[in-house]
């Protein structure tokens, strides 16, 4: 195989991954907001669990010129959760900072933190931002950003309307903190797995 066949491959290969992607999106949105999604609530070790996502996403955020930073945390901390759904919105968070985020800004950060309550997981960048007006609009469904605030040009607005109904499933949220030319910070926030979970 020559090397111009295989940059051929490599880059369909990319594109039925991107595609494969986006229909996933498409159709977990329609199953979320269908409640047709069925939940295994359980305690979920998050220190494992974020390894597990930089593991998944570190030649990802490789290619696109990123770092991924997993800061430690309490080893002990579980949120009180569906493992799968925790997985795929930290997974979007991720995948917004890597696909959208400026190359060579920063790295991408993940960490957590637990109070007696809740645990809170969040992804922070160095990208382009988002400006206040927009903060809100961002959850809604196939919202995309205006050009030139970040680039758009691999998604259809999904992720995060999905993460944040996956959450709210989960009795949990996501919020977005975030300043034009600085970055972005996106924490999910769940209850705290106990012994005896509440009802």
């Amino acid at each position: 195989m020559s090397e111009a066949q295989r940059t051929d491959l490599d880059r369909i290969k990319q594109n039925a991954r991107h595609l494969n992607a986006l229909i996933t999106k498409v159709i977990t949105f329609v199953r979320t907001e269908g409640g047709h999604l069925a939940y295994q609530f359980g305690a979920v070790p998050i220190q494992s669990l974020l390894k597990g996502v930089v593991d998944m996403m570190g030649a990802v955020a490789t290619e696109r010129g990123f770092a991924l930073d997993l800061r430690p945390g309490d080893p002990d901390a579980a949120a009180w959760a569906d493992e799968d759904g925790v997985r795929q919105v930290v997974l979007n968070l991720v995948s917004n900072a890597v696909e959208h985020g400026t190359p060579g800004s920063g790295d991408v950060s993940l960490g957590f933190a637990a109070s007696p309550d809740a645990v809170m997981i969040y992804v922070a960048d160095a990208g382009p931002g988002i400006s206040a007006d927009r903060l809100k609009a961002i959850f809604d469904p196939f919202s995309l950003l205006p050009d030139g605030q970040t680039d758009r040009r691999n998604g259809v607005g999904l992720g995060l309307a999905i993460s944040r109904d996956l959450a709210r499933a989960m009795r949990g949220d996501v919020a977005v903190e975030s300043t034009v030319g600085t970055g972005s910070r996106f924490t999910l926030t769940l209850p705290r797995a106990r012994s005896q979970p509440a009802p």
